[in-house]
């Protein structure tokens, strides 16, 4: 990937959390127009774009952690569906790898306009798994904002922030604990247990590690919203649009993924029927 869009995509997940941090306190800025003016000003040197990649790449590494798992899963279901389509090396030969990604990406690389075509859904891919991870953040943070300024003023208190930003921590400290350990997931070169998942999955494809933590972090926005609904319908209209928004992330981004990976497939299947012409 090009050393540029991989800065971009990272500077756009710094602007992402730091979006998220600031939630809070957005009347107050909205409030000071000529402080907004410099902000932007400001936004638009070096400094705070090297600051949003500074903090883009550690939380990039966090996103791709939580959705560690379901991702193993998208990779292991796109090659359980192609079972039956072998991959063949440069003799012929078929590959027991149903899916064999990394030789795949790599084979993808050696030719220039399918590696420009590969890095961008590698981008895609990379932007949509952050806002599926941070999506239910947002939603938490802008719930407890919003039922904040309806209650008592537009102003935020830092200690009231801290707390609401502590139980997003926890959340997520909780979420990435649970789907650390992949190890029930086998890998797609692995004979033995492949067939086992196989039958697992056929009975259910559930996996509630994947998913308990995010459905719990939107649950308490929807109860906050619900508390405030006799009084102020908005904080209940903003937890059900951060609903909708998390469940639209995680659907584009199991949808890229699927995309990036039919890419890789295609990508080898035209460049060995491209040697086979050669050769004949």
């Amino acid at each position: 990937m090009k050393t540029t869009e991989l800065y971009l995509e990272q500077v756009l997940i710094g602007f992402l959390i730091i979006a998220i941090v600031a939630l809070p306190w957005i009347p107050e800025l909205l409030s000071r127009t000529e402080d907004i003016k410099t902000g932007i000003g400001i936004i638009g040197g070096s400094a705070a774009l090297g600051f949003a990649f500074f903090i883009g790449v550690p939380f990039d590494r966090l996103a791709d952690t939580l959705t560690g798992r379901l991702d193993r899963r998208n990779r292991l279901k796109f090659a359980i569906e192609r079972e039956n389509k072998k991959f063949q090396d440069q003799s012929g030969k078929d590959i027991e790898d149903p899916f064999p990604e990394d030789m795949l990406v790599i084979a993808c690389r050696r030719d220039k306009g399918a590696s420009e075509t590969e890095d961008y859904h590698r981008s895609r891919v990379r932007l949509t798994r952050a806002l599926a991870a941070y999506a239910p953040a947002m939603a938490l943070i802008a719930t407890f904002s919003v039922a904040h300024w309806e209650n008592e003023g537009w102003r935020v208190e830092p200690t009231a922030a801290a707390v609401w930003f502590g139980l997003a921590a926890a959340g997520y400290l909780a979420w990435a604990l649970l789907v650390l350990d992949d190890s029930d997931l086998p890998r797609t070169n692995d004979a033995k247990k492949m067939p086992v998942y196989r039958a697992e999955r056929q009975k259910s494809g559930f996996d509630l590690r994947n998913l308990a933590m995010p459905s719990l972090i939107l649950t308490v926005a929807l109860i906050v919203g619900l508390r405030h609904y006799c009084e102020h319908k908005l904080a209940l209209a903003t937890a059900l649009a951060g609903v909708l928004f998390t469940l639209l992330s995680m659907w584009s981004w199991w949808r890229i993924s699927t995309t990036y990976r039919q890419f890789l497939a295609d990508c080898w299947t035209h460049r060995a029927q491209a040697t086979a012409s050669k050769t004949s």
